[in-house]
């Protein structure tokens, strides 16, 4: 027997089902609204679900299919049988305005949802079945998709949009820099994309070795000096390892030199003023055991309601688990996954999110990479906004004590939504983790 405290309304529900009935024109706009289960009374679910199924399978939405299709699954009498039926034609005098009404049955089924996700949480506390750390991501999880369940997609005519659209362009042409997004530090980089824009998801790939941690942590160093706050994850290398090469990059004294702490006066003096630099950046670094999306996207949740947030660097793609998946899922599925859940954070959080990815091993029989040698690519290459791939080139003459220095890599722009794909060329000062922009390019 139901519950009558529970969050609902015999009203707005038979005002629907009275409006199908009345005008069935107005079913799929309906259907597009609220669906069977967002219905309390048994009856009107039984009801609504004949009316999906006819729509579903074209069949005329009408006061004598509805009735034939509850009969066919034995649920006619269930509902109230005929009189019930008309009583429902009855109700209303003419059509009503019932978008109100789907809305009120969506806040129901949504509240009932809530105090019943609630009580299960409650449960999960209590019988202590899970760790503290899996109730923390469930609870995020269940209330994200409560509440995402709130919102229902609605199209929207163009001229609602135009003028918002027309607003950024003015807004856009009114800076003095051509950067939409953040800055990346490079110029060339910059002219072809515009900056790191909100919403995109970046990959930066490279066979190991090649620098692309180094290249993240430049770009995050750039951003903290324009002022952003930049949260940085990273699965491979611990907080000691990364503000040592922060360290190096934006003080010139080689990563050797400061991990063996052997320096001179002018090192000493030279690390406590770029100390004093990147204390001062907005920076949030995570090297935690944490490998799994929801929690990382829980992480990073957290940071932006408490904090300012314009950018997430993660280091890297493949070292990401997941906490819900399929056993018999395979591990391109995984990635695709994850890569997908990451383009769902930049859009959400209205940031870019900037992803490190490792080729696969077909890559090494090719000179230069393309985008199927992204690692699990399929997924990634569709999900992001961005594909750069560093890559040292094999025509880089450069002599091996030159090369010990420093030497020059190939940053290819594979993929760009909104901007020019090509070729940029950078020189990785290896000693100090630093990447520059060089004016020879490659042929």
């Amino acid at each position: 027997m139901m519950d009558k405290k529970m969050p609902n309304s015999l009203e707005a529900e038979q005002y629907i089902l009275a409006n199908i009935l009345i005008s069935p024109k107005e079913v799929a706009a309906i259907l597009s609204s609220v669906e069977p289960d967002d219905f309390y009374y048994d009856n009107h679910k039984k009801i609504m679900t004949a009316i999906k199924y006819l729509y579903d399978n074209k069949q005329d939405v009408n006061y004598t299919n509805i009735i034939e299709e509850l009969k066919r699954k034995k649920e006619f009498d269930a509902v109230g049988g005929q009189e019930y039926i008309l009583e429902l034609v009855d109700i209303l005098p003419q059509v009503v305005e019932w978008e109100n009404y789907a809305s009120v049955i969506k806040q129901k089924s949504v509240s009932r949802e809530l105090y019943n996700t609630l009580g299960d949480l409650s449960k999960a506390v209590l019988d202590n079945d899970l760790t503290f750390e899996d109730i923390l991501v469930k609870t995020e999880d269940d209330i994200k998709r409560i509440l995402n369940k709130r919102r229902t997609a609605q199209f929207s005519k163009i001229d609602s949009i135009t003028d918002n659209v027309i607003d950024v362009i003015e807004k856009n042409s009114k800076k003095e820099s051509e950067l939409i997004g953040i800055d990346t530090g490079f110029k060339e980089l910059n002219s072809k994309t515009f900056g790191f824009k909100n919403g995109e998801l970046i990959i930066i790939a490279a066979r190991p070795g090649i620098g692309k941690s180094a290249l993240a942590l430049n770009i995050t160093s750039t951003a903290c000096e324009e002022k952003k706050a930049v949260a940085f994850i990273s699965l491979e290398m611990g907080t000691t390892q990364l503000v040592m090469r922060l360290l190096s990059s934006n003080s010139g004294i080689g990563l050797s030199k400061i991990i063996s702490g052997k320096l001179n006066e002018s090192d000493i003096t030279a690390l406590y003023l770029t100390r004093l630099k990147i204390d001062n950046y907005d920076l949030y670094l995570d090297d935690s055991t944490v490998t799994d999306i929801s929690e990382i996207m829980a992480q990073c949740r957290e940071l932006k309601r408490n904090k300012k947030l314009d950018m997430v660097v993660v280091d890297y793609l493949q070292l990401i688990g997941k906490r819900t998946a399929n056993k018999n899922a395979n591990r391109a599925e995984l990635v695709g996954s994850i890569s997908r859940s990451l383009k769902i954070l930049a859009m959400e959080l209205d940031i870019p999110v900037i992803a490190l990815s490792q080729l696969n091993r077909e890559s090494i029989k090719r000179d230069v990479p393309n985008l199927a040698d992204l690692r699990e690519s399929g997924s990634i290459e569709q999900d992001a906004d961005i594909v750069l791939f560093l890559h040292k080139s094999s025509k880089d003459s450069d002599s091996l004590e030159t090369r010990a220095r420093s030497h020059r890599v190939e940053l290819i722009i594979a993929k760009n939504r909104q901007g020019e794909v090509g070729n940029l060329s950078l020189t990785f000062q290896e000693p100090i983790v630093k990447f520059i922009e060089t004016t020879k390019k490659y042929n």
